[in-house]
């Protein structure tokens, strides 16, 4: 696997007909210029960010904000899936609460991590890798995780809470032959069940206006048209497949049951949320979109209050907002890039 495709999975980006834009679909609508003090901030802000309500701007503190998570039924957790900070704070999040299930995108359905109990792990190791951490890692894929492909150890910050608290983690994404099918052969490639229950979901002309357009930015705009359809159905395969998966956890006894993907999966105009409000209305569904600010500056200032989201960016199709400094040294995964036609 050459480094243009890491670099393209780490942006949440696409390669080919299977790894569709999941993250990274755009930056927060409020960023502008750097420097100054928006919404009266007094300048710099915690090296991990900030939490917010995505409808009203209000700022959360942790306290409030681990509140809201544990009062959800179903949570989606979104990433930039190279952001290794999203997944620190999310995977500290998700081990504060004492009954969640995890459905994670990065394993297949079918999937199921078995964490190597306490009596069976070496001593705690100084080192970021170790025994201790090759152990997790094995578990991971033994359930169908692919570390090069997800760049490890970028989820490390993720798995190793949820390792060390015993949170039980399952796949939640189509099998890599499937989606690749139906990439190419567009919705008639759908298993039966999974068609009929997207046939119950069905996105708004603005909604699947705004797929499209991610999709191809997704694409570096190298995405034909005439693929569009194709890449719609398998995308909205994937967030079929996951919404599946958390009914299973959430019917196992999941209290919440807890989705980590890309941020384009857990958006409330075309993610996951779509989905499930077809399937199970009564659920309390929570999205929280993880967003950067400053690229590499743990000192860029954020807003006191968050302005109001641009219609159709990641903010407004959030319940809950974090923004977090973005990592230094991203490289362009569009640059020369050439993707067939």
């Amino acid at each position: 696997m050459g480094s243009r495709r890491h670099a393209l999975i780490r942006a949440g980006l696409s390669w080919g007909t299977w790894a569709l834009a999941s993250g990274g679909l755009g930056a927060c609508a409020w960023m502008g210029p750097q420097g100054g003090s928006p919404s009266g901030h007094s300048g710099g802000h915690p090296p991990e960010g900030q939490g917010y309500e995505a409808a009203t701007g209000r700022p959360l503190d942790p306290t409030a904000w681990q509140a809201r998570l544990a009062q959800a039924d179903v949570l989606l957790l979104g990433e930039r899936h190279d952001n290794a900070l999203h997944h620190t704070l999310r995977g500290r999040w998700i081990a504060a609460l004492p009954h969640a299930q995890v459905v994670a995108e990065h394993l297949p359905q079918g999937g199921t991590v078995v964490w190597p109990t306490a009596p069976n792990l070496p001593e705690q190791q100084e080192a970021p890798s170790g025994p201790r951490e090759a152990a997790w890692l094995a578990a991971l894929t033994a359930a169908g995780f692919e570390p090069q492909a997800w760049g490890w150890p970028l989820h490390q910050g993720l798995m190793a809470p949820l390792a060390q608290a015993g949170v039980p983690v399952r796949g939640g994404n189509l099998p890599r032959a499937l989606a690749r099918r139906i990439a190419r052969e567009g919705e008639a490639a759908l298993p039966p069940a999974l068609a009929a229950s997207l046939a119950r979901a069905p996105l708004s002309g603005g909604a699947l206006a705004s797929l499209q357009a991610a999709l191809v930015q997704g694409h570096c705009g190298q995405l034909p048209v005439a693929r569009l359809p194709a890449m719609v159905a398998a995308q909205r395969a994937r967030d079929a497949a996951m919404g599946q998966s958390l009914l299973a956890a959430w019917d196992a006894g999941a209290r919440p049951a807890v989705l980590v993907a890309g941020n384009g999966h857990v958006r409330t105009d075309w993610g996951v949320p779509v989905w499930l409000r077809a399937q199970r209305p009564g659920l309390r569904v929570l999205s929280v979109v993880m967003s950067e600010v400053g690229e590499g500056e743990s000192n860029h200032p954020l807003p006191g209050t968050l302005p109001p989201q641009a219609p159709g960016s990641e903010g407004a199709a959030a319940d809950l907002l974090w923004l977090a400094p973005a990592p230094a040294g991203r490289e362009d995964p569009c640059q020369g890039l050439n993707l067939p036609r």
